[in-house]
């Protein structure tokens, strides 16, 4: 049964009464004085993210807001479902989900070269692959809980696929921004007790067009790849900004893929559970679809790197996902330049622009959705998901400012970590240099910490004063000690949760030493000096054990 991605009823979503239905994209701002959305219910997290990527992309590639005033006037008196519904129209019929004719993010005439069609549930990023099902090592995702999809469901699989997309083995393209790669949304909340609208949450990220310098392109054929046809082969040229609109980079189309839909009539859907005519269960996929070359991606941070290993050209590439890429220790890069890198180009339009920062002001509590799929070639490995808040510099503060604070606490954080490990050698083992490192340590200190670095960076940022940077010292000795003070009990309730309840089994003289090297590491005045904090004069220079150097490298 063919679906209109753009028009028809397919979106899960919850009301602020915690009535859940499905809605249109053009209903997105339905009812918002009474009853209104707040966000998309659906089954798993990274499916929301297909949703948010895909409702943001229908705003910024057909109700791009002309300046930052129209988007300060979307935002706060958000246009009625009927004026989004006729924005979204004249493009309705290149987002048919069917089998015949054009369709969403499909590829006709797609054969396998003498297999048939494989297993709806292969196309999923999480699902079990060929070579999984063939070692029976599916263990967490079993084979046969997807059996059939509706053509909605299926269409966002294999969207969330083409987002998302790791290298699967020669031919097999990567997404836009390589496999696996992280996003960065701005989530507004409208109170302390209000959650806001989920309107507010997809405006937030769409620029307007003095900050999209790519331009504005009307023409369906040269934007959407299932339009005009995918440039394919293996020798085909790489789809870049020279040749391509830059609103191709919201619908990258990597894989060469054709859904198929089984021979039954009728079925229910195994992911939402809707009645339907016919289910899809099997589909298509060929090597060699469309190969992207570097964009700067709107949804992305990107790190400095050299981009041409011949001419040792330096350029910007999107930061991947993983554990720690969502965490505090890389979020002064989610929020600012940092070593010659960039955030995302909707958390900079939010930090930077004017028009938005008056939004900011008005709001309280906004913060930074960081997510995406772990990858290993054709292996996900996970998906991560956090939101981290979001600290707005004051009016006349250089965000540079708050940047070297949040990194000389993020290095605070990362020799306690290398602290620990060393101390819990230790006492584990005679010969600690010898043995592996417990890193599961390292994400146990950084989740105790995150609340604490936020709190302490909020107290550094409101105490800056605009234009003047002297009592900056004082703020950094303030903070620097309260973060220090943070790191040491946690990385102490750690070491005792690891150390001293296995006492039994090991030689207390060494869990002794590893505590006594922990405690007077993390009291030293070179912990003190990475945190920023004023080092007093001593006549003794202090002295520390030759074993004790690895843990502080």
């Amino acid at each position: 049964m063919p679906t209109n991605i753009l028009l028809d009823f397919h979106v899960p979503v919850i009301r602020r009464s915690g009535l859940r239905e499905r809605a249109a994209p053009w209903q997105i701002t339905d009812r918002l004085g009474e009853d209104p959305i707040l966000d998309v219910d659906a089954p798993r997290a990274s499916l929301r993210s297909a949703y948010f990527h895909l409702l943001v992309g229908f705003l910024q590639t057909f109700r791009m807001p002309s300046d930052g005033k129209a988007w300060v006037e979307a935002f706060t008196a958000p246009p009625a479902p009927a004026e989004l519904k006729s924005a979204f129209a004249p493009q309705a019929a290149h987002f048919e989900s069917r089998s015949i004719g054009s369709s969403f993010m499909e590829e006709r005439g797609i054969t396998l070269e003498g297999k048939g069609p494989l297993p709806v549930a292969l196309l999923a990023m999480e699902g079990p692959g060929d070579n999984t099902l063939d070692l029976n090592q599916d263990f967490f995702n079993k084979r046969g809980a997807v059996r059939g999809l509706c053509r909605a469901c299926a269409a966002m699989v294999l969207f969330e696929l083409q987002v998302n997309a790791g290298s699967g083995g020669r031919g097999h393209r990567t997404s836009v921004r390589g496999g696996g790669p992280l996003s960065t949304f701005v989530i507004p909340r409208a109170g302390q007790e209000q959650e806001a609208t989920l309107w507010e949450k997809l405006w937030a990220n769409v620029l307007d067009a003095k900050e999209w310098p790519e331009g504005v392109c009307t023409q369906a054929a040269a934007v959407f790849p299932w339009v005009r046809g995918p440039r394919v082969g293996e020798d085909a040229p790489p789809v870049v900004p020279s040749n391509a609109p830059g609103l191709t980079m919201l619908w990258g189309m990597p894989r060469r893929v054709e859904l198929v839909e089984g021979e039954t009539v009728g079925g229910v859907c195994d992911q939402c559970g809707t009645a339907c005519g016919a289910l899809v269960e099997a589909f298509y996929a060929q090597s060699n679809g469309e190969n992207y070359g570097l964009w700067e991606h709107p949804y992305s941070p990107h790190r400095n790197a050299v981009v041409d290993k011949a001419t040792k050209v330096e350029g910007l590439l999107p930061i991947h996902a993983s554990r720690s890429e969502v965490g505090f220790e890389t979020w002064p890069r989610m929020v600012f330049p940092v070593d010659k890198g960039a955030p995302a180009r909707v958390v900079t339009a939010m930090m930077a622009h004017g028009s938005r920062k008056t939004v900011l002001a008005r709001q309280t509590g906004w913060s930074i959705w960081a997510h995406g799929f772990e990858t290993d070639n054709a292996k996900v490995l996970g998906f991560w998901s956090s939101e981290l808040p979001l600290i707005v510099p004051p009016n006349g503060v250089s965000p540079q400012r708050i940047t070297d604070q949040a990194q000389r606490m993020v290095e605070g954080a990362k020799m306690a970590q290398k602290v620990l490990r060393w101390a819990v050698k230790m006492a584990w083992f005679r010969a600690p240099d010898k043995r592996g490192d417990p890193e599961f340590l390292d994400q146990a200190l950084m989740t105790a910490a995150e609340d604490s670095f936020f709190a302490d960076l909020k107290v550094f940022s409101n105490g800056l004063l605009p234009d003047d940077e002297a009592n900056d010292e004082d703020l950094r000795d303030q903070v620097g000690g309260s973060w220090g003070s943070t790191l040491r009990h946690i990385a102490e309730q750690i070491f005792v949760t690891w150390v001293d309840r296995g006492q039994d089994e090991m030689d207390p003289r060494r869990a002794a030493a590893g505590r006594q090297y922990l405690r007077g590491v993390l009291r030293s005045d070179k912990f003190c000096g990475v945190l920023g904090m004023r080092i007093p004069e001593k006549t003794k220079a202090s002295k520390t054990k030759p074993t004790a150097q690895k843990g502080t490298a």
